[in-house]
C-alpha cells in the first residue's frame, strides 16, 4: 500500500505507525462497517489537520541564502495567530540549508513535505493547496501555473520580514 501523503509503499499494517513517525499531525485510521449481514470492509480516512501551506523554499531563501531560523520564525508566528501551517520544500533545499538537522527533523515530525526529486516544489505547493482548500503563504507568483492554479494563485498570502517580525500581506487574522 502507498502512502496517501508520500506515496513511499508500506505495508498496510504499518501505515498508521509510518504516518505518525513522518507525516505527525496526519492520521489514518480504519474502520470496520458492515456492508450487509455476512461481509465487512474497511473505510479509511485521511483528515489533512493543516489550514495553510507554506512554500518553505520561498520563506528559507528570503535573505539570499537559506535559513532554517527563517523557517522557524514563520512557524511560529503562524502558530501564535492559531494556524497550523505545513511547510512543503524542493527535495535539494537539506543540502543548501543552514541547519540540515533541523529540516530533517521536521521533516520527520511531519511539519515539512519534501516535493518528489526532480520534481518543482512550486507544483508540489500548489497541488496541496488545491486539494485541502488552504491558502498559501509565499512571494512567489506562480506566473508559469497561473491558468492550472489560478485560484490558489489568487489567494497566496504575501509576506515580509521586517525586523523581528513578519507582515502578511493581505492581513492574516488570528483564528
Amino acid at each position: 500500500m502507498k502512502c496517501p501523503i508520500c506515496g513511499k509503499t508500506v505495508k498496510s499494517s504499518e501505515l498508521q505507525r509510518h504516518l505518525d513517525r513522518f507525516h505527525g499531525e496526519i492520521s489514518f485510521s480504519t474502520a470496520k462497517t458492515n456492508t450487509s449481514s455476512k461481509s465487512k470492509t474497511k473505510s479509511k480516512t485521511i483528515s489533512f489537520n493543516y489550514n495553510l501551506i507554506v512554500d518553505g523554499n520561498n520563506v528559507a531563501y528570503f535573505l539570499d541564502r537559506p535559513l532554517f531560523s527563517a523557517l522557524k520564525k514563520m512557524n511560529l508566528t503562524l502558530r501564535k495567530k492559531g494556524y497550523t501551517p505545513l511547510f512543503i520544500v524542493s527535495a535539494a533545499l537539506k543540502y543548501s540549508i543552514n541547519d540540515y538537522d533541523g529540516l530533517m527533523d521536521w521533516i520527520k515530525k511531519g511539519r515539512v513535505i519534501e516535493a518528489p526529486s526532480g520534481e518543482d516544489d512550486d507544483v508540489t505547493v500548489l497541488e496541496y493547496a488545491k486539494r485541502y482548500n488552504c491558502r498559501i503563504i509565499s512571494n512567489d507568483r506562480f506566473l508559469e501555473y497561473y491558468e492550472l492554479f489560478k485560484a490558489q494563485v489568487q489567494r497566496i498570502i504575501r509576506y515580509s520580514f521586517v525586523g523581528r517580525t513578519i507582515v502578511f500581506t493581505p492581513t492574516l487574522k488570528k483564528l
